[in-house]
Parts: structure tokens; C-alpha cells; sequence
């Protein structure tokens, strides 16, 4: 392949420049949000300029998370993929028997005194280690079914893991590694058995809780098919027929029909929402139905957007990129944000069941935000080896042969 150094050259700053453009404009939004919802949050005790100054410095270590991690050689991670998984792992473990309890889910542990989610590091993980075994484990996952198993099984207990105490993260990372298998052309017998087995383990978790309550809990299991009932009778109903429901589900549906009717086309400008006083979680699962109040139905097509060309630029990153790696790896973590953005959107206007998702580079929330700029800053390593094709094609080669040889 003959290669326009020049055309690469002008790919790689441009493109950079785009996203960098697009990070800084949702960080700056999130500010303004955030301290817009803080206020209500925090009427009470007064702390919505400290709630701010928090998210700021948060907002602030994301941003230097991306710009020292574009710098780096993201291939280094083959050699590191199989240790960072089974450590997710075995905190996703830690935190399903030891975590802290929140609504009868656990999904955050302490280290050194800061709340974290590992939920949040296993999107990257396992987009990182996806991208690993679908180029240098390519024929132990095409040897057999069997072979496929051993290899993706850290992947099978994270999402395991995870789904346990929060399904929709869980189903999120699921449709994630789905669209990676299915670009790494991995068999479509091995992806259906997979899902249906999925489904068998599933619809069997449930059984045996409810036929065995004081041996697994099924608080949360109650808590699914509510949520999803409730979605399913909401199909279809006017207003009318929400507002004379007592379902908490049913009542921020409506808020999200309200935020749209209320914000119009310019929005009632920043801090005059009144859905802030009434909608739970404003600052982090909210958040874009305070976008559409605040700024308006213009405002909110700009962030989908934005959100769009991250897609398409990660897109002409990875095929552009010198390695099938990087390729992977550029779409796989874009996929982690890009599938949790239109999860949020959907739940925030009421096409989707009610849940807990952060709004990537906006919401509130330290773990989402740091995890999903040590991705964009992946996604940016990847595109700063664009330049260097030509003159490291044969190093790439030499190193994925060594890598090969120590799992062999």
C-alpha cells in the first residue's frame, strides 16, 4: 500500500484538533449544567461551589489524562491486556461481595480513601483486551468453540460481574463486545450460542432467586422487571395517562416530555430550568434533559453531534491505523462511549426503561469521566502512530510475532 505521508500528516492534526475541540466544548457544558442542577442538588447544605469546584478538578485530570496518554504507544497494552482484564476482574469481584450498598446494588469500592466504580474501568479493559485476542489470539478464537470460551472467559465473568449489580452497564458492555466480534468476523454460530447461553443463565438467575430468596437476593432482580414492565405500559400512553400514575418511572418519563416542551428551540437559558426541582440525579442520569430545558432543542441536536463526528473520526482512525490493534482498539472504545450516549438520550426522552447512565464528558460522576478520557487519549494514541506507518510496519510485525510466542 502506497502511503501519502502528507495526507496522513494532515489527518492526524486535524483530526486531533476535532476531537480535542469536541472534549473541551462538553467539558465546558458540563460545567454549566452541572452547576445549574448543584444548586437545587445542594440547597440544602450549601455546597453546590464546592460540588462545582470537585467536578472541575475532575474535569480537569480528564483533560491531562488525554493529553499524557495520546503521547504514549498504545501498542505497549498487548503486553499488558491479559494482566489489566483479570485484575478488573478480580475488582469486579471484590466489589460484588464488599462494596458499598447503594439502592440494593453494590458497585463502588474504596481505594485510598475515593469512591470508584470498576464497572467503569471494565469498559476500557475489555475493549482493550477484545482488541488484543481478535489480532494476536486470532486463531484461538477460530480453533474451536471450546477455544473461543477459554479465551473470552474474563470478558464473560466481567460482564457476569457487573450485570449482577447493574444490568444496564452490563447489557451497555454486552452490545459493545457483540459489534466488536461482529467486525472481528469471529463465526455467528459462536456469537449465537453465546447470547442464547446468556439468555438460559439469565432467565435461570431469576428462576432460583425466586424460588430460593434467602440464598440470592432478588432486590434488584424486582427491580428489572418493574422498570421494564413500567416501560412496556408506557408504550404508547398520552400524558394524561402518566400523570395519573403513581409509578416514580412514569413520573421522569413525563419530566423528559416536559423538558422538551419547556426548553423549545433557544432553551429557557441557563439556570432558569424548573425540572431541576423535580428530577432526581439531575447532574448525572438526567443531565441531557436539563441540556434540552436549559439550552433548548438546538443545543441538544449539537451534543448528539458532537457526539456523532467522535464516532466518525474514530472511524477514520482506525482505518487509517498501521495495526489491526489499533483499528479495534479506536472503535471498540468509541463504541463504549458512543452505545452509553444514545443509552442516556433514550432513557432521558422515555424510549428507554428507566436507569442509571452517565452522559460521557457531562455528567457528574469522577470514575465515568476519568475512564472515558483515559479512552479518548487511546483513541488519540492511536491516531499519533498515523505519521509513523511507513517506518514502524516492520517493527509492529516483529512485536505481535513476539507477543504470540509468549502466550504460546
Amino acid at each position: 500500500m502506497i502511503i501519502n505521508e502528507n495526507k496522513l500528516e494532515e489527518t492526524k492534526i486535524k483530526g486531533n484538533y476535532i476531537i480535542w475541540s469536541i472534549i473541551i466544548f462538553l467539558s465546558v457544558l458540563s460545567v454549566l449544567v452541572v452547576y445549574s442542577a448543584s444548586l437545587v442538588e445542594n440547597y440544602n447544605n450549601g455546597s453546590a461551589e464546592r460540588t462545582l469546584l470537585k467536578h472541575i478538578i475532575i474535569l480537569l485530570l480528564g483533560l491531562a489524562a488525554i493529553f499524557f496518554i495520546q503521547k504514549t504507544d498504545y501498542r505497549k497494552l498487548l503486553l499488558l491486556a491479559n494482566f489489566m482484564i483479570w485484575v478488573t476482574v478480580i475488582l469486579l469481584g471484590i466489589t460484588m461481595f464488599f462494596g458499598k450498598e447503594v439502592n440494593d446494588a453494590r458497585r463502588t469500592i474504596q481505594i485510598l480513601g475515593l469512591s470508584f466504580q470498576p464497572s467503569e474501568l471494565a469498559k476500557v479493559t475489555i475493549a482493550i483486551y477484545l482488541a488484543k485476542i481478535l489480532t494476536v489470539s486470532r486463531e484461538k478464537v477460530e480453533q474451536s468453540f471450546k477455544s473461543f470460551l477459554i479465551v473470552m472467559l474474563p470478558v464473560f465473568l466481567s460482564i457476569a460481574f457487573i450485570a449482577k449489580e447493574n444490568l444496564s452497564t452490563g447489557l451497555l458492555i454486552s452490545a459493545m463486545v457483540g459489534i466488536m466480534l461482529f467486525f472481528g468476523k469471529v463465526k455467528w454460530s459462536y456469537i449465537f450460542m453465546v447470547i442464547g447461553a446468556i439468555i438460559l443463565l439469565f432467565l435461570l438467575y431469576i428462576a432460583m432467586a425466586k424460588l430460593f430468596p434467602d440464598i440470592i437476593d432478588e432486590g434488584r432482580i424486582g427491580t428489572w422487571i418493574k422498570r421494564i414492565g413500567t416501560w412496556i405500559q408506557s408504550i404508547g400512553a398520552s400524558q394524561s395517562e402518566l400523570e395519573n400514575t403513581d409509578d416514580i418511572d412514569n413520573y421522569q418519563k413525563l419530566l423528559g416530555i416536559d423538558a422538551i416542551k419547556n426548553g423549545r428551540f433557544f432553551g429557557k437559558m441557563p439556570g432558569r430550568g424548573v425540572l431541576l426541582y423535580s428530577l432526581p440525579y439531575a447532574s448525572n442520569d438526567f443531565i441531557f434533559d436539563i441540556i434540552v430545558e436549559e439550552y433548548g432543542f438546538l443545543m441538544s441536536l449539537v451534543v448528539v453531534f458532537m457526539y456523532v463526528i467522535l464516532l466518525y473520526r474514530a472511524i477514520v482512525i482506525a482505518t487509517k491505523a498501521p495495526q489491526t490493534f489499533g483499528a479495534f482498539l479506536a472503535i471498540g472504545l468509541m463504541l463504549n462511549i458512543v452505545i452509553q450516549v444514545f443509552a442516556h438520550i433514550g432513557v432521558n426522552v422515555g424510549l428507554l426503561p428507566v436507569t442509571g447512565i452517565p452522559l460521557p464528558f457531562v455528567s457528574k460522576g469522577g470514575s465515568s469521566m476519568l475512564m472515558m478520557s483515559i479512552a479518548i487519549g487511546l483513541i488519540l494514541s492511536v491516531a499519533n502512530r498515523l505519521l509513523s506507518e511507513k517506518d514502524d510496519q516492520h517493527k509492529d510485525t516483529k512485536q505481535l510475532k513476539e507477543i504470540k510466542l509468549l502466550e504460546e
